[in-house]
């Protein structure tokens, strides 16, 4: 009866190894505390959007095909134990068409912003110890909207601000 039982939990809890036909590089995890907070914020985000849209003067047809899009669009938070250069190497070889930006920015700035929109102030010595870093991120959309990936080296947690440097995944996909 155990043995079933931890079968179970091991079967159950294994990592995806596709997201919206996205495959997940191995060693890669989907973080559901994470995916959860992101969820949330987009629906957040949306909302807005969406009020927008209602005041906006495009055609209701078109307006209801941008809510259908809204419907199906699906965010997941994963982390891994590769670099960034080797997350995006992996979607390079796996994605014929994945050629992916790279950027970099002051992490702090990115902090600052999380904050704001989580409702909480960022402490002290958390800027102090962050201010000089930098955040390495990479990003590819696929051309017709429907999968994009962000990479980064830092963790930037929505819910408390904690700084973690681990590279982290945001997968955004509509499902049909």
């Amino acid at each position: 009866m155990i043995a079933a039982s931890v079968l179970a939990v091991l079967l159950f809890s294994a990592p995806p190894k596709s997201i919206g036909g996205i495959a997940v590089p191995p060693d890669t995890i989907v973080d559901d505390a994470l995916t959860k907070a992101a969820t949330k914020r987009a629906a957040d985000e949306m909302k807005n959007v969406l009020a927008q849209l209602d005041r906006d003067a495009r055609p209701p047809a078109v307006k209801d095909e941008i809510r259908r899009k809204i419907a199906r669009l699906k965010v997941f938070v994963l982390t891994s134990s590769h670099t960034v250069d080797e997350v995006v190497r992996f979607y390079e070889q796996t994605i014929s068409e994945a050629t992916f930006q790279f950027a970099g920015r002051g992490l702090v700035s990115d902090l600052d912003e999380v904050a704001r929109l989580g409702g909480f102030s960022v402490d002290p010595e958390v800027r102090k110890k962050w201010e000089q870093t930098n955040i390495k991120s990479a990003r590819w959309a696929r051309s017709d909207g429907s999968v994009e990936i962000d990479v980064e080296d830092h963790l930037i947690d929505p819910r408390d601000g904690t700084v973690a440097a681990k590279t982290v995944l945001l997968i955004t996909t509509t499902v049909n």
